[in-house]
Formats: structure tokens, C-alpha cells, sequence
């Protein structure tokens, strides 16, 4: 009897060491699983705070870069004269425009450092460093471009009739428009037109006179329009 209660004893015992053994490997198994999974989300978020700070490390290195090169294009325009070329404000001509000027002859000032077109049928009247007289006789068209300080206009027998504002060599000039006065004195045919160009370039002022006989409407419009397209082809090298 005492030996059946002594083997229940030791199978009572080897089964809470048993127990105790699965109950502390289960412990282990949850510690080596808690740890790796710990170790699993730090390694995540320890690669995506590194992948930030790179994108920020490249982020100001490109901003640097930009900085850079923005200073250099500055000192770069800062160092370069401030004169200004033809190239630095094109004129763009319309396909029409291109056709109707095709024939046409170019004039050039060395001394203002300004070239203009003009057309083939135009003789010269008069050259001179600050003056140029052009035109054409048959149509009764009068081309001068006066340079430089001068004393002066005659408009009389004329009339202002309007005046607008408008780009000639990259300079803002303003355009004024005169028609004959028959009623002033002396009087004027008030067929007679007259266009006043004013402008200053570098310094310098530029007066422009342009004159002709009208000869209907549709005529005058042409004629408007070309003295226009004479005024687009103004180009200034210095």
C-alpha cells in the first residue's frame, strides 16, 4: 500500500516539473516572439527615419544647388554692360509683313547706332549724322529722322487730330497725328497728312517726321500701315 501511494507521488511530481518545463519554455517562446517583433517594428521605423532624413539631406542640397546657381546668373548679368541689343528685344513679323518688306532697303546710322528698313521706290534727299531726309516724290511721301538736341518743329497749318503710345527700338515713343488746316494761317490742303514720332534712345532724342497726301481711305490705311511697318524694323546696335 505504501509503495502504490509512493509511485503516485513521483508521477504527481514528474508531472508538475513537466508542467513547469512547457510552462517556462512557453515563456521563452513568447519573450524570443515579443523581441523579434520588437526588434522587426524598430528596424522598420529606424529605415523610414533614415529614408526621411536622406530625402531632407537631398532636399536642401537641391535648394544649395539652386541657390548656387541663381548667384552665379546674377553676378553673371551684374558683370555683363547695360547696353542693349537688338537681339535683347526681337521684333516678330507677320507673314504679310515679311512678304510686303521683302524688297525693301535698310538704312544705318554709325553715329546713333540705328537701322531701319524702307521702301525700294524711296530716294534720299539728305544725309547727315543727325538728320536723314528720305521720301517718295510721285506719292508725295516725306521721310526725315531728326537726331540729337534740335530747336524745334513747324507744324503750322496743321491740326493734332490724335496720338497713341507705341514701342520703336525698344523705346517708348509717343505718335502724334496731324491733318492740314485749311482755316489756319498760313492754311493747309486738308488732304495733307503729317505723323510726329518722339522718342529718346541711350540719352538721345529721336524725332521722326512722316508726311503725305491722302488719297482716299483705303489708300491712307495703306499707307499708315506701311509707315507702321518702317517703325517695327527700327533696331538699335549700341
Amino acid at each position: 500500500m505504501n509503495e502504490k501511494k509512493e509511485i503516485n507521488v513521483n508521477k504527481s511530481n514528474k508531472t508538475v516539473v513537466v508542467v513547469l518545463i512547457a510552462l517556462l519554455l512557453l515563456a521563452f517562446l513568447l519573450m524570443v516572439a515579443a523581441f523579434g517583433i520588437g526588434f522587426f517594428v524598430w528596424k522598420k521605423y529606424s529605415d523610414q527615419k533614415e529614408r526621411q532624413t536622406q530625402a531632407l539631406e537631398q532636399q536642401i542640397r537641391n535648394l544649395e544647388s539652386a541657390y548656387g546657381n541663381s548667384q552665379n546668373a546674377t553676378n553673371q548679368s551684374s558683370n555683363q554692360p547695360e547696353t542693349q541689343s537688338a537681339s535683347e528685344c526681337p521684333q516678330t513679323f507677320t507673314n504679310e509683313e515679311n512678304l510686303n518688306k521683302a524688297d525693301w532697303k535698310t538704312f544705318t546710322n554709325t553715329k546713333y547706332g540705328y537701322s531701319f528698313q524702307y521702301p525700294k521706290s524711296w530716294i534720299g534727299s539728305e544725309k547727315q549724322d543727325d538728320y536723314t531726309g528720305l521720301g517718295s516724290g510721285a506719292d508725295q511721301q516725306s521721310f526725315e529722322w531728326r537726331s540729337s538736341i534740335m530747336t524745334g518743329t513747324d507744324y503750322y497749318g496743321f491740326k493734332e487730330d490724335s496720338h497713341k503710345n507705341m514701342t520703336v527700338g525698344c523705346a517708348n515713343a509717343k505718335i502724334t497725328y496731324f491733318s492740314g488746316d485749311p482755316t489756319a494761317d498760313p492754311p493747309e490742303d486738308s488732304q495733307n497728312r503729317l505723323v510726329l514720332v518722339e522718342f529718346e534712345k541711350n540719352g538721345i532724342p529721336h524725332v521722326i517726321l512722316f508726311s503725305f497726301h491722302a488719297i482716299g481711305a483705303s489708300v491712307s490705311s495703306d499707307i499708315g500701315e506701311m509707315f507702321d511697318l518702317i517703325l517695327k524694323t527700327v533696331e538699335f546696335k549700341k
